[in-house]
């Protein structure tokens, strides 16, 4: 297959505006905290994201402005 995950990330202090078709909650993890969830309950994911998240880690992490704020 050729899909495109489009998976956004971003830091900010303002409380998420969800649409209610989209999406029924939202929760604040830390990337170890995603990390170890994917890890041990992955099937509350969607299998794109599963995918993806590795990707989205790595980039995530060599974001020098943030690198500091995860360990």
């Amino acid at each position: 297959e050729h899909e495109i995950a489009h998976i956004f990330y971003g830091i900010s202090d303002d409380e998420p505006d969800l649409n209610s078709l989209e999406a029924m909650s939202y929760k604040y993890v830390s990337l170890t905290e995603l990390s170890s969830e994917i890890k041990f309950n992955n099937d509350a994911f969607s299998r794109w994201f599963v995918y993806c998240f590795p990707y989205i880690k790595n980039a995530f992490l060599n974001e020098s402005n943030y690198t500091n704020l995860l360990i």
